[in-house]
């Protein structure tokens, strides 16, 4: 008899797991009750994926407003204006080459903008949706 390998997602599959499997895969049949219509999911407090993503939102905003912002702030600075025979574009005459101020405002002391937290919060959601897909795969994250 020859051995056949099954899998399950990434994970190899034993013989006597893949009969278990098989086993639970049957659709049972409701009795005359009529179900409320209420999907009852059981999700891991760690891992629902509301929480998920407001954690990794949180974690990325905070990483780009207190560790990476001055880091940022000082390579946009060090490299100036953009330049074309040594002159910027505003002052050849190019009047819409002048930075865009109110897109730019802050109440933040250090100067944590829309395009900051637009940045910062769609890398946070890329973080959740990927911890969220890895965990949907069956690998347990030791926490």
């Amino acid at each position: 008899m020859a051995a056949t390998l099954s899998f399950a997602g990434l994970r190899k599959v034993n013989a006597v797991d893949n009969l278990n499997v098989r086993a639970e895969a049957k659709v049972s049949r409701p009795s005359g009750k009529v179900s409320s219509g209420v999907n009852h999911r059981k999700e891991t407090v760690c891992f629902a994926p509301n929480v998920t993503i407001c954690v990794c939102n949180a974690l990325m905003l905070s990483l780009g407003r207190f560790a990476f912002l001055p880091w940022q702030r000082y390579t946009n600075s060090k490299a100036g204006q953009p330049k074309q025979n040594g002159v910027t574009h505003f002052d050849s005459g190019d009047n819409y080459a002048a930075e865009m101020t109110t897109m730019l405002k802050s109440n933040d002391p250090a100067g944590f903008n829309v395009i900051d937290v637009l940045a910062w919060g769609s890398l946070g959601h890329a973080l959740g949706y990927a911890a969220l897909a890895i965990e949907s795969n069956g690998y347990n994250f030791p926490l």
